[in-house]
């Protein structure tokens, strides 16, 4: 599921790199802008969480 995050900071920069979160910090614009990109964007990337269905540590 896309995320945006809605701080300056993240302290899972992991989604990020996967393309599956951006930060929008507290600007109601780039809220707009990024929630905007996300719902376009789609899924698609593979979750840093799960590795082959096994959650990792």
């Amino acid at each position: 599921m896309p995320c945006v995050t809605l701080r300056d900071n993240t302290e899972r920069p992991e989604t990020i790199e996967v393309g599956a979160n951006v930060l929008a910090g507290a600007d109601g614009h780039q809220m707009m802008k990024k929630a905007m990109l996300m719902m376009q964007q789609g899924g698609g990337w593979r979750s840093p969480f799960w590795d082959d269905g096994q959650q990792r540590a």
